[in-house]
C-alpha cells in the first residue's frame, strides 16, 4: 500500500473547484486531510496514476503535487485529536 501526500492550489479558487478535487480524494477511501488543500491517502494506485487521475479537475495555472510520504513524521498545527490519532496508527 502505498502513502501518497497530495498537495493542491487553484489559480482561481472556488468552493465548488475545491469541493469537486477532495471529493475525488474522498473516493480513494483511506484518507486524511491535513488543511485546505493537503491531505494524505493510502492506496495501491503510484504516485503518477493518483496525479493523473486528478488533474481532470484542475485547469492551466492550477498546480497539484502526489509524492509518497512515511513515518516518522512531524507536525506543529491544531490538527483535530481525530486526525492527530490517525495519522499515529497509519502512517508507516
Amino acid at each position: 500500500m502505498n502513502q501518497l501526500i497530495i498537495v493542491f492550489e487553484f489559480k482561481n479558487p472556488t468552493l465548488e473547484k475545491k469541493n469537486t478535487l477532495r471529493n475525488e480524494i474522498r473516493e480513494y477511501g483511506k484518507f486524511a486531510f491535513l488543511m485546505d488543500n493537503a491531505c494524505i491517502i493510502w492506496t495501491e494506485e503510484t504516485a503518477a496514476n493518483v496525479r493523473d487521475n486528478l488533474k481532470k479537475n484542475l485547469i492551466s495555472g492550477d498546480k497539484i503535487y502526489v509524492g509518497t510520504t512515511s513515518a516518522p513524521s512531524a507536525w506543529l498545527t491544531s490538527f483535530s485529536q481525530d486526525v492527530t490519532d490517525y495519522l499515529k496508527k497509519n502512517l508507516k
